[in-house]
């Protein structure tokens, strides 16, 4: 039985990746802040498939807590997917102090703590995985989404300096990095970045690039046409151009 421990599980992509690999036969170790809303997905997958742990990533007592707690329950780790995040679209001087730091605390330390916790477990096996969700906006640092942006470029860093240092130990790092995504964390969220790049992803296409990416060698999984240009861009394009079409397509 392969088994993977999820944070952010309760809805978006976290809930579509739950539910796609329950369906292929994986436990899932579901992690959340909402009890109710796990309570609920539980329901949907059945308690054979998946078991809930109520925690806040940016918690570090309560995450370790419920990794340690699943893997005891189901005797061994195959995967993490660090899903947990959120983001503020807005300019940075503008989204008050204590949400930059809340991004801070679930997009970085969330995900270094999930690394951290789960790597004493994924070590045991032959072969395991560490996912992580990251974001076209490691491409380049978006306007509007200043601090969002620059948390998933230290995603990007993070997963390429583990991949090397963990691959020792039979643990392939990865990332997923879709551009927007039509899920609750764009909810009241509006800007020209947005109208300009569009919202051509649900959380449904991620979930399959997830499953994916647990049978993959590879360490960037970008989705999505658009962004797959303009990462392309990015590589050949000099750094004032690059900085101009960013600025142009977010409205700057």
């Amino acid at each position: 039985m392969k088994t993977i421990i999820i944070t952010g599980a309760a809805s978006g992509i976290g809930r579509a990746t739950s539910e796609l690999l329950a369906r292929e036969g994986w436990h899932i170790g579901l992690l959340d802040i909402n009890r109710e809303a796990l309570d609920n997905l539980q329901k949907d997958l059945g308690t054979d498939k998946c078991s809930v742990h109520v925690c806040n990533v940016t918690q570090s007592d309560e995450l370790k807590g419920a990794i340690d707690a699943y893997v005891a329950s189901v005797g061994h780790l195959d995967a993490i997917f660090n899903c947990a995040g959120i983001m503020d679209i807005s300019p940075f001087e503008q989204i008050p102090l204590e949400r930059h730091h809340l991004a801070i605390d679930i997009n970085i330390r969330g995900v270094l703590d999930g690394f951290y916790f789960a790597f004493e477990h994924l070590k045991k096996r032959e072969k395991s995985w560490a996912v992580t969700m990251s974001s076209a906006s490691s491409v380049y640092g978006i306007p509007s989404l200043a601090n969002y942006s620059a948390t998933k470029f230290w995603v990007k860093g993070m997963t390429e300096a583990l991949n090397i240092e963990w691959k020792q130990h039979g643990i392939h790092v990865t990332a997923v990095e879709p551009s927007f995504v039509r899920t609750p964390l764009l909810h009241g969220n509006e800007s020209k970045i947005i109208d300009s790049m569009g919202v051509d992803l649900k959380a449904e296409d991620i979930a399959q690039v997830v499953l994916k990416s647990l049978n993959s060698s590879r360490i960037h999984h970008v989705v999505g046409f658009k962004y797959g240009t303009m990462r392309f861009l990015r590589k050949i394009l000099p750094n004032a151009l690059a900085a101009w079409l960013i600025s142009a397509l977010a409205g700057y």
